[in-house]
């Protein structure tokens, strides 16, 4: 990023879920929104991933894709996707 800044929250781990190679997280902030993180499973990653501990998640602001649910009814062209470049699900 060419400002140098970097996004950050942080949250408590609320679910971990081990898909072989993948871990997949879901991280509680202090407002009551739920992040999923889907994170490569290195091995030792996964012995520090603990449910109730703290969650720091650091990002490029510009690579960040935020999905929301739509209501019902909702027409799916009213919010085109639109993936971040170099973006990794």
């Amino acid at each position: 990023n060419a400002s140098g800044t970097i996004g950050h929250l942080a949250g408590v781990i609320d679910h971990v879920t081990y898909l072989g190679g993948l871990i997949q997280i879901r991280v509680r902030l202090a407002t009551g929104e739920i992040l999923k993180v889907a994170v490569q499973n290195s091995g030792t990653l996964a012995t520090s991933i603990a449910v109730g501990g703290p969650a720091h998640l650091m990002f490029e602001p510009d690579d960040a894709v935020v999905l929301t649910e739509r209501g019902a009814g909702a027409s799916p062209a009213a919010a085109p996707f639109e993936p971040a470049r170099d973006a990794v699900a």
